[in-house]
């Protein structure tokens, strides 16, 4: 059965947030995403809010987090940037090797933990979305960004942006279930966000 509900742009309110300053807001996120992991078996739903927070980047000044919420007040979805640095990248964890030369070619931003909640969903809200995560690697200056996903989101990372699936592996997020995940690489100057659905983004 199909939940969602029909909403129009001005219905929500986007805001960039640093998640290290707000962990009240930022246990929302981690609910949403426990939520989505835990649907779609990725996770365990006994250590799904374990793994939705991530200690290192979640408590990073190099992170920024994107709030996209309904006006009613609930959570429609979000996405976290990091910007490359002495810290690293979420990403790191799986594809290090792989990133060596790319982090020594590139200025990285790493994209991560996209999300939006089965109640919101639509193609404008994700397009939106999009366009501000593509505003916010400019905005850091990045000349590239690296995502990585579950390979059953292959096909639509690839209608989303222009870059290349350069490598993929088998994770396990909670020490139990397996999970097939892919690397995509993005240069920055052939994925320009589209400004007519660039949405205003209050920064807090």
């Amino acid at each position: 059965m199909n939940t969602s509900i029909p909403n129009t742009l001005q219905d929500f309110q986007f805001q960039i947030i640093d998640p290290a300053q707000e962990s009240q807001t930022m246990y929302d996120v981690q609910r949403l995403a426990a939520a989505n992991l835990a649907a779609e078996g990725d996770v365990s739903p006994q250590r799904a809010m374990e793994v939705a927070r991530d200690p290192n980047f979640d408590d990073s000044h190099q992170t920024r987090t994107v709030l996209i919420r309904h006006k009613s007040g609930h959570l429609a979805g979000s996405f976290s940037v990091t910007r490359d640095g002495d810290e690293g990248m979420p990403v790191l964890r799986h594809f290090e090797r792989d990133l060596v030369f790319l982090r020594r070619k590139h200025r990285l931003a790493n994209g991560w933990r996209f999300m939006m909640s089965p109640r919101y969903q639509s193609a404008l809200l994700r397009r939106t979305s999009t366009n501000l995560f593509l505003h916010m690697v400019q905005q850091l200056d990045a000349d590239a960004f690296v995502l990585y996903f579950n390979d059953r989101l292959v096909n639509y990372y690839r209608r989303m942006f222009s870059g290349r699936v350069m490598a993929s592996t088998v994770i396990t997020l909670d020490g139990q279930i397996e999970v097939p995940v892919s690397l995509m690489v993005c240069e920055t100057a052939q994925n320009r966000p589209v400004m007519d659905y660039l949405p205003e983004a209050e920064a807090v």
